[in-house]
């Protein structure tokens, strides 16, 4: 007997989070296929493996060997009420087009983004937010999705930038960076 097939989009998210961390068919396992882990000091330069020497502005299109990533716009969301950002933060969405263009399928997923702030704080995608999500799926190649990543940020922050990388992109394809002003 068959349980219940998982369907939802939050749920599939977390599968294939949950199958990346556990080193399942949502990544390689082979350590040229591996995303370097880089995270550079606080006020210190960009650069170090992985990470793009460009950084991107909204509406412009970041090419790397193996997809090609357009931020499209930002906006605040507005969740549920019992998923709204807590006291003095928001939830910013991020609209965001992803096209596969290597020869082979490409893991997309929403937990492979993360937003940075200029001293150098990570703030990573979370579920409840801007809709429909950037779903997570294993992209053929030439195809292409888009959705929303959402992250929730403290409300006086202008500046942030957005760090994009599938965990199974090969060894050149660096990190996609893009800035993203934000308004009052």
């Amino acid at each position: 007997m068959r349980g219940p097939r998982l369907t939802t989009p939050i749920v599939r998210s977390l599968a294939l989070a949950y199958g990346a961390v556990l080193g399942g068919h949502a990544c390689q396992s082979s350590p040229e296929h591996a995303a370097p882990e880089h995270r550079p000091a606080p006020g210190s330069a960009k650069g170090g493996p992985g990470a793009s020497a460009k950084v991107y502005q909204v509406g412009e299109t970041a090419e790397t060997a193996d997809y090609q990533l357009t931020v499209r716009s930002t906006r605040t969301c507005n969740p549920e009420p019992y998923f709204r950002a807590r006291p003095g933060n928001v939830k910013l969405g991020v609209s965001v087009t992803l096209t596969n263009s290597s020869a082979r399928p490409l893991t997309i997923n929403p937990f492979y983004a993360r937003l940075k702030d200029p001293d150098g704080k990570d703030y990573y995608f979370t579920l409840a937010g801007c809709e429909p999500i950037l779903d997570a799926t294993r992209l053929e190649p030439g195809k292409k999705t888009e959705g929303w990543l959402t992250f929730e940020i403290p409300e006086a922050l202008r500046k942030v930038e957005l760090v994009y990388r599938p965990l199974d992109a090969t060894s050149e394809s660096k990190a996609s960076r893009f800035e993203l002003g934000l308004e009052d």
